[in-house]
């Protein structure tokens, strides 16, 4: 599970027609929840894919487990004695995210970091003090002097 949250992944279009090719649109379906479900939550349990992806078909667990076999690689058991599913194009996917992040949170950084070092602080100090009521004239006449 990644513990950063990311908004958007590409779909290699033409991968997805060739890989899906033979599947029934049902089945493209499940596929695409699944990868969905692994991009948002990392690798996949039974009991995620019962919450994730409900029974739609009497055929609902066969369907789940032919695409599991064909389109996700088993990693062992959870401790519950149920598969635990990876689907490794996905896994690339998620780790490409991760470092895209990672390298435009460094450019971020350095823009900033380059930025403050560019800005210097404007200040201006007030050093006379009017202690007189004065008028329009003597101010306009005392700042062109300054």
């Amino acid at each position: 599970m990644t513990s950063k949250k990311y908004h958007w992944f590409p779909l290699y279009h033409d991968a997805w027609i060739v890989g899906t090719r033979g599947m029934t649109y049902h089945e493209q379906g499940i596929y695409l929840n699944l990868l969905l479900l692994q991009f948002e939550q990392g690798d996949l349990t039974w009991d995620m894919i019962r919450r994730f992806v409900p029974p739609t078909t009497d055929n609902w667990q066969e369907e789940i487990t032919d695409i599991l076999t064909d389109k996700f690689t088993e990693l062992g058991l959870d401790e519950l004695g149920n598969g635990i599913y990876r689907n490794e194009r996905m896994a690339e996917v998620v780790k490409e995210q991760q470092q895209k992040s990672e390298k435009r949170t460094q450019q971020t950084e350095r823009a900033r970091s380059a930025k403050q070092k560019k800005t210097k602080p404007v200040t201006k100090t007030v050093t006379k003090t009017v202690t007189k009521p004065v008028t329009e004239g003597e101010l306009e006449l005392e700042l062109e002097l300054e």
